[in-house]
C-alpha cells in the first residue's frame, strides 16, 4: 500500500472506478423483454439461417458482457485512441419496451416489419459494431458483420476470425456440404 495520501487516494479512486463500470454492465439485459428480443430477432435476420432466437440470446451475451471505457480498435494508421461509451442497455431496453407496448410480439410478420422500419428512420447504414443508438440495427450489425454470416453468405467455411496458417494461405475456402 503507498505511503503518500494522494497515493492512497488514487488506487482507492481508481478502485472505485473499475466496480463503478463492473457495475455498470446491465447483468439483466433484456430482462423482461426477451420475448420482444427473440421476436425482433425473427423478424430482421434472414429466415435461411434458421437461428434467430439463437442470435438474440447471443446479443444479449455480448450487451452483458459490455464494458463502457474499454479501449477500441482504431484501425491502420488512426492514432487517436477512443473508448466504449457507456453501456446501450438501458436505451436497448427501452427500445423494446416501445415496440412491445405496440404489440410487436403477437403482430403479424408484415406489421412487425412496418414496425422496425419506423425504428429506423433515422439509421443511415448499419454500424460496423453495435453503435448503441438503435437496437434494431445494432442487432443487425452483430448478426451481419459476424464470421457465420460470411459463412453463410459464400455458402463456404470462411472462418474470418479463425487462422487458418501458413500453410493453407493460398487455398479457397471449403464450400459447405449441402
Amino acid at each position: 500500500m503507498p505511503n503518500d495520501p494522494l497515493d492512497r487516494r488514487t488506487l482507492v479512486l481508481g478502485f472505485l472506478g473499475g466496480a463503478a463500470a463492473l457495475w455498470a454492465a446491465d447483468e439483466s439485459f433484456p430482462g423482461d423483454q426477451e420475448s420482444t428480443l427473440k421476436a425482433l430477432a425473427s423478424t430482421v435476420l434472414p429466415p435461411s439461417m434458421g437461428a434467430a432466437e439463437e442470435w438474440a440470446i447471443r446479443f444479449a451475451a455480448w450487451v452483458r458482457g459490455y464494458t463502457p471505457g474499454a479501449e477500441m480498435e482504431h484501425g491502420y494508421g488512426f492514432t487517436k485512441l477512443e473508448e466504449r461509451p457507456p453501456s446501450p442497455a438501458p436505451r436497448y431496453v427501452n427500445q423494446l419496451r416501445e415496440l412491445a407496448a405496440k404489440g410487436f410480439v403477437a403482430a403479424s410478420p408484415s406489421d412487425r416489419l412496418a414496425l422496425v422500419e419506423a425504428s429506423l428512420a433515422d439509421a443511415k447504414a448499419l454500424p460496423r459494431i453495435p453503435a448503441g443508438a438503435n437496437v434494431a440495427a445494432d442487432l443487425m450489425s452483430f448478426y451481419f458483420h459476424s464470421a457465420e454470416a460470411a459463412d453463410t453468405c459464400y455458402d463456404a467455411d470462411i472462418r474470418a476470425d479463425a487462422c487458418r496458417g501458413f500453410t493453407r494461405v493460398g487455398e479457397s475456402p471449403l464450400r459447405r456440404k449441402s
